[in-house]
């Protein structure tokens, strides 16, 4: 469509010089011809000559040098018909129009050249202007850019939990203060290293397994991963994981795991877990060493209730200590499972002094016979003295979680040696 406004314009050019030269041509044959005068007003010639050489330029300089040849040319015709004598300013006016449009026609070039040399320069300057303009939003973006870093930065090296990020080469890229803490590694010392140096040999194939998955795209959620510490001790870590991909989506970049310590917590529900087991045996035992002296009590106390007015003093008086001995045991059984506690708790304190082995291996053995136990054991005969607490002898004779009674290895009429 510029094309076509150019063209348009052009046209309308020509049609204007068309004009004005035809009334170039029509006053100079009217002054000459018709009234018959050598001079005329031909400062209207200037007109066309001066528009040709800005509208055309250099090629506008035809257009003088048309003009000039008719002014020169229509005298010589009529001086040749004897009507007038031509004079040297008619040439002197024809050269003018030459020179009139040579000068017009270079400052019409030079103006051009000077309009593009100032339109370059006024793009140069919006081109500096707008490469300012994007270099100061650079800049900003730079700015906001090493915020946004530092804060991350920050953000993991000082987190609390245990940071590790790895590449698809499985080389370590990044380690925060806490997985220092935990593996005992400094950051230094692991960047660019593999990251199978933090597995154990024994779950290393597992812990692997686990890192592939997540390189292949899949996120860990509360994943089990055992980490080995430096100085050889292992810490078990409950891990979840992202993966960071390049712009295009697919590409992975880096894998970025963070971690709990739970070490302590799972030691801790270790612990919860031998107590409740323990407590199950404490009730089993409990409930096995406690109807011992309630059948003792049940027994004769209906022994007296229904022959009473039968017994003699003496069958009355055994049976009344079998009672009393029987409430001893029962006593002592409480005692066993309150010291159990305070042991457990950390709050039993005992004094050691000299003890005989053997009086101690005879009481016991005299107690099992009581209870119905035939059981023989050859030992090699232990030092006259030895050290423990008096006061505490028989409970460990009697101590509800004998192993081998719990076991049911020592059963009534069995024989160990």
């Amino acid at each position: 469509m510029n094309k076509d406004r150019v063209v348009q314009k052009e046209k309308y050019k020509f049609l204007v010089m068309a004009v004005l030269l035809a009334g170039a041509c029509f006053l100079t044959y009217y002054y000459h011809v018709v009234l018959g005068r050598g001079t005329f007003f031909t400062h209207l010639f200037y007109i066309p000559i001066i528009l040709a050489a800005l509208w055309w330029k250099r090629k506008g300089i035809f257009v003088a040098v048309f003009l000039a040849t008719i002014l020169v040319a229509s005298h010589l015709l009529i001086r040749s018909a004897g009507q007038i004598q031509i004079n040297t300013n008619d040439y002197l006016r024809a050269l003018m129009f030459i020179v009139v449009a040579v000068f017009t026609a270079y400052l019409s070039v030079t103006i051009v050249a000077k309009e593009k040399e100032v339109a370059a320069a006024a793009a140069a300057a919006a081109a500096a202007a707008a490469s300012l303009e994007r270099a100061d939003e650079l800049a900003k973006s730079e700015e906001e850019l090493r915020k946004t870093s530092d804060y991350l930065n920050n953000l993991i090296h000082y987190a609390s939990a245990p940071i590790i990020v790895w590449d698809p080469g499985l080389k370590i890229t990044r380690f925060n203060t806490a997985f220092e803490l935990l593996s005992g590694y400094k950051a230094e010392g692991v960047i660019g290293r593999d990251l199978n140096m933090l597995f154990p040999e024994e779950s290393r194939d597992e812990s692997l397994q686990e890192i592939r998955r997540a390189l292949a795209g899949e996120y860990w959620e509360s994943v089990e991963i055992p980490i080995l510490r430096k100085d050889g001790e292992v810490r078990l870590a409950l891990w979840n994981s992202a993966n960071i991909f390049a712009e295009d989506g697919t590409t992975m970049l880096s894998t970025i795991a963070q971690g709990i310590d739970i070490t302590e917590r799972k030691r801790a529900e270790e612990t919860i877990r031998r107590n409740q087991e323990h407590l199950r045996d404490l009730i089993n035992i409990a409930a096995h060493e406690l109807r011992h002296p309630a059948t003792i009590f049940r027994g004769y106390a209906n022994i007296l209730l229904e022959h009473w007015d039968s017994l003699d003093e003496e069958t009355i008086k055994d049976a009344l200590l079998k009672i009393d001995s029987a409430t001893d045991r029962l006593t002592r059984i409480v005692d066993q499972f309150l010291d159990t506690s305070r042991i457990e708790g950390g709050k039993m304190g005992l004094s050691c002094s000299g003890v005989s082995p053997m009086a101690l291996i005879n009481n016991v053995f005299a107690e099992a016979q009581v209870k119905g136990y035939d059981n023989k054991l050859n030992i090699t005969p232990p030092p006259d003295r030895a050290q423990g607490n008096r006061g505490r002898r028989r409970e460990a004779q009697e101590r509800p979680g004998d192993p081998a009674r719990k076991r049911g290895q020592l059963l009534p009429g069995r024989e160990r040696h």
